[in-house]
């Protein structure tokens, strides 16, 4: 927004901490203005907002209303391309993998990644790890999502393009409440920068991971069908938890560490667990949306399309897989 030489005023739900670190530290650096909401105001949040913005308008500025997460039609159809380009990347065939992992916080990318998969036609299962509320409420909104999407994008399909059966959520990851960490999902994040480098956050992703980890051990997802792990980012939200991240500051000595069976190296099941699932960085993306339609094969290119393509056009143009939302 800055970038565009615009201003930014944000709703934050909870108390202003007084200090700027993490993500408050990065708002404050670009001049946005904060307004911290209490939880019953954050269930207004949508009346709050659009109270805002009409102060605004009649003050002459322009106001542009982000829900929370960008979820709405517009934030789901960056997902919707995400699976578009994860198609592309493995040359247009079937993907390697049988389900992939999200964390879910405000419904808009677990929208998106499903609608893309269904319209995409693809062979590949979208399971959400709330880090807030429930599985009910997700799968509502979801669907609310998906609706809006197709009144927007795909106007001319006179049906629901998903079905709450559709919409997979793996509750009990969350902790005690949401942004509040637990022992078991900072170990996991603790585990997975150690063995991977990967750097997971103890509000989304640390969780989502640490549940797609224990569904993992739990059976959940067979050895023979790959899990993909979506990373949403969310770095900056290390630094506010240093001190539950790394109490001690010690250095990792796994060699030392005594293990649970005879000749077992020690976290090699979990270690296997991490490896077993891949992760994929979402993609950055332009905020303007494109108009989808299938890519022209390239009469040199030696790879073939199997996923059905579909096209949006707007709420005038034609739209879908074939003329269809697909099956």
């Amino acid at each position: 927004a800055r970038r565009l030489g615009l201003d930014s005023l944000l709703f934050l739900r909870g108390e202003d901490p007084g200090s700027r670190d993490g993500n408050l530290l990065l708002d404050a650096m670009v001049g946005a203005e904060l307004r911290f909401i209490t939880p019953e105001q954050y269930a207004d949040r949508r009346r709050l907002m659009a109270a805002a913005a009409a102060e605004l308008r009649a003050s002459g500025r322009r106001p542009y209303v982000i829900p929370e997460g960008g979820s709405n039609a517009l934030g789901s159809l960056g997902y919707v391309a995400m699976i578009e380009e994860l198609v592309a990347q493995c040359g247009g065939g079937p993907l390697p993998w049988r389900h992939l992992v999200c964390a879910v916080g405000s419904g808009g990318t677990l929208a998106g990644l499903t609608l893309g998969v269904k319209l995409c036609g693809l062979d590949l299962e979208v399971w959400g790890v709330n880090v807030c509320d429930s599985g009910v409420y997700f799968r509502a909104r979801a669907l609310e999502i998906a609706e809006e999407f197709r009144a927007r994008f795909l106007p001319g399909v006179p049906i629901p393009l998903l079905r709450e059966e559709e919409i997979r959520v793996l509750e009990g990851y969350k902790g005690p409440a949401y942004a509040v960490p637990y022992a078991a999902a900072l170990e996991t994040t603790r585990l997975a920068g150690r063995t991977e480098g990967l750097l997971l956050d103890p509000v989304y992703t640390g969780k989502a991971f640490h549940g797609m980890i224990e569904e993992l051990k739990r059976g959940r997802f067979a050895p023979d069908q790959p899990v993909l792990f979506l990373h949403t980012g969310g770095a900056f939200s290390l630094f506010p938890y240093r001190a539950d991240l790394a109490p001690a500051h010690a250095p990792h000595r796994s060699s030392t560490r005594a293990s649970s069976s005879p000749g077992a190296r020690p976290g090699s099941r979990r270690r296997r667990a991490t490896r077993r699932a891949r992760t994929a960085r979402a993609p950055r993306r332009s905020a303007a949306p494109r108009a989808f339609r299938p890519r022209a094969r390239s009469s040199r290119s030696r790879r073939s399309r199997s996923a059905g393509a579909w096209r949006a056009d707007g709420p005038d143009g034609p739209a879908g897989r074939d003329g269809t939302p697909g099956a």
